[in-house]
């Protein structure tokens, strides 16, 4: 669920995974292994995530519904 969630903000923001890298600070394969599935972001980058895209942690956990996809 966090790995869709990730890969459709990027996405609905027109962003590529090293554009989205560099706005959070983590390299392309960090962004790579998150949309996979391979392993999810800490709270480090949770916090930038609310930062850039005004999404809560709970939202991209899937746990409560996103209000928006769109960068702020």
């Amino acid at each position: 669920m966090v790995s869709e969630i990730i890969k459709e903000l990027r996405e609905q923001n027109n962003l590529s995974q090293e554009a989205l890298a560099k706005k959070l600070e983590v390299t392309q394969q960090v962004i790579a292994r998150w949309e996979s599935g391979q392993c999810e972001p800490n709270s480090s980058s949770l916090r930038k995530f609310y930062e850039i895209f005004g999404i809560t942690p709970n939202e991209i956990l899937g746990i409560d519904e996103i209000k928006s996809l769109k960068m702020k």
